[in-house]
């Protein structure tokens, strides 16, 4: 066989990927942003008075009240005085002990190790564990701020001489 016929081509990938939608951008994305602008510049033809963007998992912006455990526990790894606060219930104020002890006190003010603290990761790796039914070490942990930085990090590792290796992604 030719290196031609062996090629990856747009005819010859995964229909599926090629055609794939990012929920961030797109036709349904751009339509919902010319209607909110439409209905802030006043526009009567709209039959309704705002959207409800559901694209990307962001529950709050349809209603869901912020969780307030993990807000608290937020709050007082970012300042640990409120600790001594009567308003923070003693397992909110014990899970923030649990992190500021894991980050040597420094809580939300200082870099973690690159893979993340470990005091997460041994709770990541015990949830995988329970969740999956296979040991999970905490040493093969990464953690990332988000799926997109994840991909990023796995793209990074999988190229191996950039401008020569790519990579074929159903959105750049």
């Amino acid at each position: 066989m030719s290196s031609s016929q062996q090629a990856l081509t747009v005819e010859s990938m995964n229909q599926n990927i090629r055609e794939a939608e990012y929920a961030v951008r797109g036709a349904v994305v751009a339509k919902a942003a010319e209607m909110r602008k439409r209905i802030a510049d006043g526009d009567k033809t709209v039959p309704f008075d705002r959207t409800i963007p559901c694209n990307i998992g962001n529950p709050q912006v349809v209603g869901q009240k912020p969780i307030t455990y993990y807000r608290q526990v937020a709050a007082i790894c970012t300042y640990p005085d409120l600790m001594e606060s009567s308003e923070f219930p003693e397992d909110v104020k014990a899970a923030a002990k649990y992190y500021l002890d894991g980050s040597n006190g420094v809580g939300t003010g200082g870099y973690t190790m690159s893979p993340g603290l470990p005091c997460i990761r041994k709770q990541v790796a015990a949830y995988i564990e329970r969740r999956d039914g296979y040991p999970c070490d905490t040493e093969k942990l990464f953690l990332t701020t988000g799926a997109s930085e994840g991909i990023k990090r796995v793209m990074d590792m999988v190229i191996a001489k950039p401008g020569v290796d790519g990579v074929l992604l159903p959105c750049p």
